[in-house]
């Protein structure tokens, strides 16, 4: 697998908006960042960090509700750990995917 850059980018409640996070997931896309990822799983990712450290508890019992546990796990360690950034590397976080792809269907906008 090819090797890109590591990021670590600041969250934004701009990153509330999914077509926030695919503009972004984009430009990092063409700069080199997250080359063995799709813009799309990208942008969930982002996303996923938004809603969760500015919405907090709501997405994490989306998942909960949606039968999720691993996901809702995963959706707690991100909240623990939203204020640090979101560290994106160069391929998908398995063990949050599913918590991702959660968030971004159930997210906010």
């Amino acid at each position: 697998m090819e090797e890109g850059k590591g990021i670590n980018l600041a969250n934004s409640v701009s990153y509330l908006s999914r077509n926030a996070c695919l503009t972004k997931a984009k430009s990092l896309k063409e700069q080199g960042y997250c080359i063995n990822m799709s813009q799309t799983d990208v942008a969930k990712e982002i996303h996923a960090h938004a809603v969760i450290l500015y919405l907090g508890v709501p997405a994490a019992l989306a998942a909960v509700v949606a039968g999720a546990g691993a996901a809702a796990k995963a959706i707690l360690d991100i909240a623990n750990h939203g204020a640090d950034g979101i560290d994106l590397g160069d391929n998908l976080d398995s063990g949050r995917v599913e918590a991702y792809n959660i968030v971004w269907y159930l997210g906010v906008a």
